[in-house]
């Protein structure tokens, strides 16, 4: 039983203190605080660009060679050591493929690179957005087991190691020559 004392103000019970209990914990992970914070995450740089692509898409399974006269045209709004985003009038599925002709700086020309769309997306004025991934040797390599021989153009070729290093020192090159204000236009 509890003991009464008596105070000047008022009687209090005294009374065995109750832990109090532990304060819920919400865990979360650690969001992006700002969208550099965001571009952290990425594997590799991008560069925003304005430059010209011409690509020939291609839907698996093929019932014949890749016809390359199909040609596309569009813009590359920006570009990594991993893909690139274009915007065209074209209208592409994710999980196609793409033979693709850029070039975007002087010394530095991709033609017939093999790359797959990752994404599409509308833009609502009758042009869409691409993300693209390009084919490493090793994917190269997988896709073109997958068709009878010829149906792949003899010059295609994969974003391979030497071709990503080359895309990277122009990006950086560019990069750092336009300075940090002139990146974001």
């Amino acid at each position: 039983m509890p003991k009464t004392t008596k105070n000047r103000h008022k009687t209090v019970k005294n009374q065995k203190a109750k832990p109090a209990a532990a304060p819920a914990v919400k865990k979360t992970a650690p969001a992006a605080t700002t969208p550099a914070d965001a571009r952290q995450t990425r594997r590799f740089v991008r560069i925003e660009v304005s430059s010209p692509v011409s690509f020939v898409p291609f839907r698996l399974p093929l019932a014949g060679p890749v016809d390359v006269s199909q040609i596309c045209n569009g813009r590359v709004l920006n570009i990594s050591g991993g893909g690139l985003l274009l915007e065209t009038s074209a209208w592409v599925e994710p999980a196609d493929y793409m033979l693709l002709r850029i070039g975007l700086f002087e010394n530095c020309h991709l033609e017939r690179v093999v790359a797959r769309v990752k994404r599409m997306e509308s833009t609502g004025s009758g042009e869409c957005l691409l993300g693209v991934e390009f084919l490493t040797r090793e994917m190269l390599n997988q896709l073109a087991a997958e068709l009878p021989n010829g149906y792949l153009p003899s010059e295609t070729g994969a974003f391979d190691e030497k071709l990503r290093e080359l895309l990277s020192r122009q990006i950086f090159a560019k990069k750092s020559t336009s300075g940090p204000d002139q990146s974001s236009r």
